[in-house]
């Protein structure tokens, strides 16, 4: 229910393109929930996390509340084929996005912000913010 949330919030910053919300554990293991193409032909996918507990330290302990292995594998066989991935993890008010590059790296991590190549400040979206994100769904920035 919180990811669906965080969907609904994302998907108003996110430049024009075609978006599919992706829910397959059966049939498509690891497989992260949004799936894209944008304006130019730009194309990957997005994990979404939503910390049940966010003033828990680590937000994301362990694979029940952050990324489960099969989502880590895919994530990372993907970067490792230069796919453009991200997780989009929210730990109220904030907002990071991390390379899926990182997904090894994310269950147990003390501090988001350091995995992060970029964080949204709660609900005050700045020029700026939709540049990089732009940007970072194009593959220029990870």
């Amino acid at each position: 229910m919180a990811e669906t949330q965080l969907w609904d919030w994302l998907k108003g910053l996110l430049p024009r393109g075609r978006y599919d919300r992706i829910e397959s554990p059966d049939t498509a293991a690891g497989f992260p929930d949004v799936d894209y193409t944008i304006t130019g032909g730009y194309s990957g996918t997005i994990e979404l996390k939503d910390a049940r507990f966010p003033a828990r330290k680590p937000a994301f302990k362990n694979e029940q509340d952050g990324l489960h292995i099969s989502q880590i594998s895919w994530l990372l066989n993907e970067a490792n084929y230069s796919g453009v991935c991200w997780i989009v993890a929210r730990v109220r008010p904030k907002v990071f996005w991390i390379h899926g590059r990182k997904a090894v790296r994310f269950n147990g991590c003390m501090t988001l912000r350091a995995l992060s190549t970029h964080v949204l400040e709660g609900h005050r979206i700045l020029p700026i913010d939709l540049k990089m994100i732009n940007a970072m769904m194009r593959g220029e920035i990870k």
